[in-house]
């Protein structure tokens, strides 16, 4: 039962120090972004430059958060199953783009046909 309790504190103690990250977080974006308007006279190449030093501090930030480290491990498996994929080669490609574009050559071929029957039929019906 006491080390339940211990669990428990300890993961309310992670809780409150992720919400303090994200605050944090919150505050350098923000505060980039209103610096970024009040000094938008300023060279592009100083802002610029402000924001290549803070985006790594702001990712090193996200990334000690509970959300961040689920992210970077879903990006890690997402790059992994892009590997796996077997694309096709050119010459698949080129067939099948031939295929398809014969095929909706053909479906709009029979549509043409069918609304001109239609206007046919509804041209006599209507005199």
């Amino acid at each position: 039962m006491k080390q339940l309790k211990k669990i428990e504190h300890k993961s309310t103690k992670v809780q409150w120090l992720d919400y303090f990250k994200w605050l944090v977080l919150s505050v350098v974006i923000i505060g980039y972004l209103v610096c970024n308007q009040i000094f938008r006279e300023q060279s592009l190449v100083a802002r610029l430059l402000v924001l290549i030093i803070l985006l790594p501090i702001a990712f090193a930030i996200f990334s000690t958060t509970n959300m961040g480290k689920e992210f970077i491990e879903f990006a890690k498996l997402a790059r992994i199953e892009f590997l796996k994929i077997v694309w096709p080669k050119q010459e698949e490609s080129n067939k099948i783009t031939l295929l398809v574009i014969l095929a909706i050559s053909v479906i709009a071929f029979v549509l043409w046909i069918f609304d001109a029957v239609f206007f046919l039929l509804i041209r006599q019906v209507t005199g």
